[in-house]
This record gives C-alpha cells, structure tokens and sequence, in this order.
C-alpha cells in the first residue's frame, strides 16, 4: 500500500493569545489608596461625587448621610435621616448643589448649596427646590405616621396590580397614589438642608438623576408584581410621572440615557429599553445571567455595562446586538457594583469578595473596531464583614479616581500615584 503523508502543523500557541498593551503603557488609573475615611460600626452603603469633584457624599447604616472633603477628609456636615440609607446621589448638575437621598418610603432632597456653593449658587438652588407645594411643620411630622400606615396596610394584603391606561385622569390618581411632596421653607433649622420630601407607598430602593440635572428616578421595590415600581420627578414643577403601566417582573436598577429620551429598565434576568416620547419598547436586553445586582452606562451611551450577583460583568454593545458583547469573571462573589469614568476609558467593578478591579476600557468613534478591554489592578483594601464586600463605587468627575464604600465601615479613596 501506498504510504501516507499526514503534514503536522506547528502552531506557537502563544500566537493564539492576542497581544494586549502592558498596564504601565495605559496609565493613568487608581492604583493605592490615598485618602482613608472612616465610620466606625455601620455599612455604608453609597457614596457620590459632587459634580466639581471636591466634596462627595455618603450614606450608612446609621441613618447618616454625611458631606465630605475629598481632599482634606473631613467631615463637613451630617443629617440624620431617620433610616438606613439606602441609596444616594449627588445632581450632575453644576448649578444645582442638591442630593437625593432613599430612605425607606421617602426620597430626601438635599441643599449641599450653602457648603459647596456660594450665594449665587443657594439662590439658584432654593429656586429650583421651591416649586413644592409647600407643607406644614405638622404635615411634616405626620409623614413617619403615615409611613408606618402604609406599610401595615402592604403588610395586611397586597396591593392590586395596576393595568396600563394613558388617561389623563388615572395617571393623575396614580401620581397621587404612589408619591407626595412635601417642602420645607429654607429659613427654617431642617429646612436649610432638607428641602423637599417624596414620599412614596413602597421602599425606595435606588435614586437615579439624568444628566441635565432636573429628572429624578426612583425605584421602589415592593412584594407584588403588578405595583409601581419606577416613578419619574421633574423637580422644577413638583410633578411626578409614571412612565410604564406595567412591570414585568421585579425592577433592579433604572437609568436615563445621557443624551437621547431612552430609559433603561433591568429587572433580575433582562434590560429594557423603551422610548419616554413615542412611550413604547425598543429593545430588549437578554445578558443569560440569573439577578442583576447594578447597571451603568457609558458617557457616549453606546454601551451598558451589568453587574450581577452571580459573579459575573456583562458588557452590552447597544448598536451591535441584544446578546451581550462580553461577559467576564473574575470575582469570586456576588458583583455589588459597576462603574464607568465620565472622561477616562476606565471602567470599574466591586464585590463580596471585598475587591475593586480596575479595567482599561477604550471604545473607539470607528464602529468596526472592537472596544479594548484590558485588566489593569485589583486592589484588596476592605474586609469582608457580614458576608458583605464592597457596596458602593464612584469615580471622580475629572480625576482617574475611584472612591469605595464597604460593609467594614470604611471610605477609601484611591489615586494614580507612581
């Protein structure tokens, strides 16, 4: 028989692993920690930047929202809420010195004007908060009453679920149904912080502005199904708005799109995308992961990016397809929270395993070329307490820092230093 002649290839397999640029090559991002703020015995659970950068905001456990300088470390001025903070976030506005604050069925709106601005500036913010209706000192004291009214009425039965309907008068009644607010005049001790309260039928879970700095979302999560869950405020008319009649399935995080009418809506296994005009569905969003913990968007809008609780950051390019663009894994728990930098092609994760990576994140104006994603640090700095990590990330406006907050009780700013 004839012999045979099998040709063997000889393949490098180092040739098979693409060639990505070295992390020094691709400087500036945080790498050690610089600044180290402490609050002793208490989780925070979310820290903001203001919008120049200079102060930032947290909440904890201890019903404290606190003002803070970012260089200095000090503590410029703390309120206590009456709750555990659950979520809060500073008005990306530069006019508009306020922060949003979710705490149990409310939504606390802030004036930061008179510590981060100047007289200017608390002119122009007791303006914009001024368009409540304005409330009595007994209404106000009332709210914790009804609070508690309201969630022993949840607890008795649960509420019925609300169908769609675009009349006039039941979104009136819906508005009326699912938040009130309240404001509190400027010369008064509470009211020249706490300026305006929404108080809403369900627990408010997350509070999201848009860039503009005059739409607020909240969240509020609630045991049925078919109830509101995703509230729309327009704070210069006091006017709130439900956007969606129904939600299918229980809502994790909402945000605006930066620059188009868009609002993105995930619940635990898909995103939403729908259009507030033409108020219908564009597209939808299927990452295959089983709860979605956070959600964040890229400055250009063009790529989303998912946290999930079982270990997983889900990349989604918007223009190229509802299936996700990359899904990477590299915790070892649950993912507490994604971020991207508003300037810098960074991009950031946290979790229960109490780690913070930091990954290069360039995305290029040529849509035929792939987004570069490289794996840049990973910065072990909190303790895991409770079986809780890291729960809060934030990256500075201009600087490629990043500020953490964790269940150990501690802030930890981190800085690009050499």
């Amino acid at each position: 028989m004839p012999s045979r002649h099998e040709r063997k290839l000889n393949i490098d397999p180092e040739s098979l692993v693409p060639v990505l640029p070295k992390p020094r090559e691709l400087r500036p991002f945080p790498t050690t920690q610089a600044v180290l703020y402490k609050i002793p015995n208490t989780k925070i659970r979310a820290v903001s930047f203001s919008p120049d950068g200079q102060y930032f905001a947290s909440g904890s456990d201890d019903h404290i929202v606190r003002i803070w300088e970012v260089d200095t470390g000090r503590c410029r001025r703390q309120w206590n809420v009456g709750g555990v903070v659950q979520h809060l976030e500073w008005n990306p506005s530069r006019d508009m010195h306020v922060v949003a604050v979710a705490v149990k069925q409310r939504v606390f709106l802030l004036s930061t004007a008179n510590i981060s601005g100047g007289d200017d500036d608390i002119q122009i913010t007791n303006a914009f908060l001024g368009a409540a209706p304005t409330s009595t000192n007994a209404q106000l004291q009332n709210l914790a009453v009804e609070a508690e009214a309201i969630e022993k009425e949840l607890s008795a039965k649960p509420p019925p679920e609300v169908e769609d309907d675009d009349d006039d008068d039941d979104a009136e009644v819906e508005k009326k149904k699912h938040a009130s607010w309240h404001r509190l005049e400027a010369g008064t001790e509470a009211g020249s912080s706490v300026r305006v309260i929404i108080q809403h039928r369900f627990t408010v879970a997350k509070v999201s502005w848009h860039k503009k700095g005059d739409y607020l979302i909240s969240l509020s999560q609630s045991n049925s199904a078919g109830a509101a869950a995703v509230l729309i405020h327009q704070v210069s008319k006091a006017s709130t708005q439900r956007p969606m009649g129904k939600n299918h399935g229980q809502i994790q995080a909402a945000l605006f799109h930066p620059s188009k009418p868009i609002l993105f809506m995930a619940t635990k296994v898909h995103v939403r995308v729908y259009h507030l005009v033409k108020q219908g569905l564009i597209k939808k969003l299927l990452p295959g992961c089983k709860w979605i913990s956070s959600m964040t968007l890229h400055p250009s809008g063009d790529h989303l990016l998912l946290g999930t609780y079982d270990r997983r950051v889900i990349w989604f390019d918007l223009d190229l397809s509802s299936m996700p663009y990359k899904t990477l894994k590299y915790h070892g728990r649950a993912v507490r929270q994604v971020a991207y930098h508003p300037r810098y092609p960074l991009m950031a994760s946290a979790s229960d395993d109490g780690c913070i990576h930091i990954i290069h994140s360039m995305v290029y104006s040529d849509l035929l070329k792939n987004p570069l994603i490289v794996p840049l640090k990973v910065i072990h700095a909190h303790k895991v307490s409770d079986s809780l990590g890291v729960l809060s990330l934030a990256y500075h406006p201009t600087q490629p820092w990043i500020l953490s907050s964790a269940a150990d009780g501690t802030i930890r700013l981190f800085q690009d230093i050499h």
